[in-house]
C-alpha cells in the first residue's frame, strides 16, 4: 500500500434510504467514508481509519477498491447502519441508526500508518 496523502478517521455504513419516489434502496454510507472518497476523486491517495469487515458486502466493495482502508476486523453484521427517510426539496428524516463497531476506533487500535500521513481528518 503506498503511504496515503491523507487518513481520515470515521466509518463506512450500510445504510437504507427510503426515497421520494417510494423506492427503497441500500446504499455505502457514512461521512469518512464519503470523505474518503472525495479526496481520492480529486487526486489524493487516500486511507480510511474505520471498522473494515472482513467481508466485504457488495455495496461497499468497489469504494473498498479506492481507498486504503485499514481498521478493526469486524463481521459485516456490525457495520454501522442508517435508516433515512427522503421526503424531496431537502428534507429527510433519520428513522433509525445502529452505530455497530464504531466504538473500536480507539487510540490504541490506531495503526502507525495513520499518523505517518501529511493529513489526518
Amino acid at each position: 500500500m503506498k503511504q496515503p496523502d491523507i487518513f481520515v478517521i470515521g466509518t463506512a455504513s450500510l445504510d437504507v434510504l427510503h426515497l421520494a419516489d417510494g423506492r427503497t434502496v441500500r446504499a455505502a454510507g457514512g461521512a469518512g467514508l464519503y470523505t474518503a472518497l472525495a479526496a481520492r476523486k480529486v487526486g489524493a491517495v487516500a486511507g480510511l481509519f474505520a471498522p473494515k469487515p472482513a467481508e466485504l458486502p457488495p455495496a461497499l466493495a468497489g469504494a473498498a477498491r479506492q481507498i486504503a482502508w485499514i481498521g478493526p476486523q469486524i463481521p459485516a453484521a456490525d457495520l454501522p447502519r442508517l435508516e433515512i427517510a427522503h421526503h424531496g426539496q431537502g428534507q429527510a428524516t433519520l428513522l433509525d441508526a445502529s452505530w455497530g463497531a464504531e466504538a473500536q476506533l480507539t487510540p490504541a487500535a490506531m495503526p502507525a500508518v495513520v499518523a505517518q500521513s501529511a493529513w489526518v481528518h
